[in-house]
């Protein structure tokens, strides 16, 4: 929980290139690449992670059934979407301004994640919204303006090396739904 409370103190919502403009992105390139570190075996914290579409969007005190966006004063009800993803890889990247964490889906998860980002990139916002939720919290939920066909996604924020790569591996060895 403590990584999770850092990561959302560093994490912007950072909406822009269209898709997840700059917070799930389809991206390609290795430059300034961190891989995720290999799993230890007795690692107790692992995190679950989740992709969930936005239904409303409201300001804090957060009602029952909706989650806070971390270090925000935003609160989201979620509709059902990816919960449970287990990244078959992540590695914390640098792309000469900033640290972000590129994922790629396992061929199931990818293409329903695909067929989500189909489905909201055409809706009005806060609809066309998809919440990157971890631990239960949502890290940022940017505005999906153009489908993205997977299978890799980019996590950005306002990310330093040390949260990028933990984050990135937390995500493949966080627990599976299946």
């Amino acid at each position: 929980m403590k990584r999770v409370q850092l990561i959302a103190m560093v994490a912007a919502v950072v909406v822009g290139l269209g898709l997840i403009g700059t917070a799930v992105a389809m991206t390609a390139g290795t430059r300034g690449t961190t891989t995720a570190r290999p799993p230890e075996p007795s690692r107790a914290s692992r995190v679950s992670f989740a992709l969930r579409p936005v239904l409303k969007e409201t300001t804090a005190p957060c009602a029952a059934g909706t989650l806070p966006q971390v270090e925000s004063p935003f609160c989201f009800k979620l509709g059902r979407g990816l919960d449970g993803i287990r990244a078959l890889t992540a590695t914390a990247e640098e792309d000469g301004v900033e640290w972000a964490v590129r994922v790629t889906l396992n061929p199931a998860d990818s293409a329903r994640f695909a067929q989500l980002a189909a489905r909201l990139h055409r809706l009005p916002d806060p609809r066309n919204r998809l919440a990157v939720v971890i631990d239960g919290q949502v890290i940022t939920a940017p505005a999906l303006t153009e489908p993205i066909p997977g299978p890799r996604m980019t996590i950005r924020g306002s990310f330093n090396r040390e949260v990028a790569t933990d984050l990135a591996a937390d995500l493949t060895e966080g627990p599976a739904a299946r």
